[in-house]
């Protein structure tokens, strides 16, 4: 499987895929792999399956409750105690092999979870929260002009 995999070295926070470049970067995935030591929330989780692709990721931190399917959830192989006693996760590399594999021999089973993906990844639209939080502020009895400028702006 060599040949087919791809690995986006060389990138970080000052240098990275362009935003318009993203869902086509994700669209050419059959399978989308964040083996992270520990997520904050995990933006790229969902903008994956918002493409249809799904994706894989340790199941730890914030990750789990942003896969679609157990299935898409990578084993812990330990857990280690970093400065501040910080803990992150080490993945299971031998899971992610057998996972790659098995949705390489299983590629109608992929499909599916693409599409299981895909309508998970619709309740992560920003009209949600923002909706919550403009009756969070008016179930405050908050001022009338401070609710006209939010409702305007959601």
């Amino acid at each position: 499987m060599e040949d087919k995999t791809r690995v986006t070295e060389g990138l970080g926070t000052d240098r990275g895929v362009p935003d318009a470049l993203l869902a086509t970067v994700y669209n050419a995935m059959d399978v989308f792999v964040l083996p992270t030591m520990g997520e904050g929330f995990g933006l790229p989780l969902v903008e994956s399956q918002a493409c249809g692709t799904p994706a894989l990721a340790t199941d730890y931190s914030a990750c789990p409750e942003l896969l679609a399917d157990p299935i898409q959830r990578l084993r812990v192989k330990e857990t280690l105690i970093m400065g501040h006693n910080f803990e992150q996760a080490v993945v299971d590399t031998g899971d992610i092999v057998e996972k790659i594999e098995y949705f390489y021999r299983n590629p109608v089973e992929l499909r599916e979870l693409g599409e299981r993906c895909h309508r998970f990844a619709k309740q992560f639209d920003w009209s949600i929260p923002c909706r919550q939080f403009v009756d969070l502020i008016a179930s405050l009895d908050a001022p009338a002009q401070l609710m006209e400028t939010l409702v305007k702006s959601s």
